[in-house]
């Protein structure tokens, strides 16, 4: 199985990465910008509610910019940027930046990673 995420039309498409990697597409100034991200180890070798959060806290970082340790709380918001899979901010340029992206599968997330 792979984690897959849809490029929003125009010009769409779709990035395939293997379920342990987060799927990662920006829409910057109309060009599409598609990664994979492989969880650090850190990550990857927790469990349970550590592992949820350091989780969390790591796709936050990558999807966002902003640095997090991985322990940080997770406030509501934030909860709720990870639930929509999306997230819109203006970069420092004042160019307005889309981003889509799906969550690896984990111990602590239990379903699979596919659109």
């Amino acid at each position: 199985m792979s984690n897959k995420k849809r490029i929003p039309k125009s010009p769409g498409g779709q990035l395939v990465c293997s379920d342990e990697q987060m799927a990662i597409v920006e829409i910057r100034n109309g060009e599409v910008f598609a990664e994979c991200h492989d969880q650090p180890s850190k990550v990857r070798k927790a469990f349970g509610d550590e592992q949820a959060r350091f989780l969390m806290n790591w796709a936050l970082e990558r999807i966002t910019g902003e640095e997090r340790s991985l322990g940080q709380s997770i406030s509501a918001e934030e909860f709720e940027i990870l639930q929509s899979e999306h997230y819109e901010y203006t970069d420092s340029r004042g160019n307005e930046v889309i981003v889509e992206f799906r969550l690896p599968r984990t111990q602590a997330s239990g379903g699979t990673a596919t659109f």
